[in-house]
């Protein structure tokens, strides 16, 4: 008589408790994922047989949108404009720190993208202004790259000076008359009106119409 051989596929005690282990810790991850999924996405995920491949489709689910999200966010950036009447100085500052919040992001905006938007987003004086120096920097050094944080407080010390230079002429005061004086020219201009309103009269219908005169007082 010979022993029968031992059942392999068994699962031993040490296994048993290892196996009932990893499905407690791998419902307790699914159930926090599901948590931060809204219902639609977790409605998707229903079939998936573990954690794991739960993850792979909301990673594959999210990878999609991700570059969707990317791409809305770099033309957002590129259709910035500064506001009529708004604060150049504060607007390429925001400016700057949004391109750097969409690198954190991952959105690369390039630095000849970041050119651009900074002319078409600020006013037309201002782009003239700044397509001039970019303009003379090229000539003065074909080959280095443009210095674009240097450009843009050439730009914001322009916007300040035409600033005060628009404060200064508002408040330059027109003369004002008299109301004796602008009295006296009024009625002067209703007589004149009344002339040339009897002028026309006579005219068109080739008789003499007499002017009425003011009356003293």
């Amino acid at each position: 008589m010979y022993p029968h051989p031992a059942d392999t596929n068994a699962i031993t005690p040490p296994r048993q408790k290892a196996i009932e282990l990893w499905e407690y810790e791998d419902s307790v991850a699914s159930y926090l994922l599901s948590q931060k999924l809204p219902d639609t996405t977790e409605m998707r995920l229903v079939n998936c047989a573990n954690t794991q491949a739960r993850w792979a489709m909301v990673h594959l689910d999210y990878q999609a949108k991700s570059a969707y999200a990317q791409a809305d966010l770099q033309q957002a950036f590129l259709e910035m404009r500064c506001a009529k009447g708004a604060d150049v100085r504060e607007f390429l500052t925001g400016l700057c720190y949004k391109r750097e919040e969409l690198a954190a992001a991952g959105v690369q905006v390039t630095d000849e993208e970041y050119k651009r938007t900074i002319l078409k987003g600020i006013p037309s004086e201002l782009a003239t202004f700044a397509s001039q120096l970019l303009s003379a920097a090229a000539l003065i050094s074909q080959a280095a790259p443009i210095n674009l944080d240097a450009l843009v407080s050439q730009i914001c010390e322009e916007a300040d000076r035409l600033k005060g230079r628009r404060g200064k002429e508002g408040k330059r005061t027109v003369p004002q008359m008299s109301p004796d004086r602008h009295s006296s020219r009024r009625r002067k201009s209703e007589g004149a009106g009344r002339a040339n309103a009897t002028t026309a009269a006579n005219s068109a219908t080739g008789q003499r119409v007499p002017i009425p005169q003011e009356r003293e007082g």
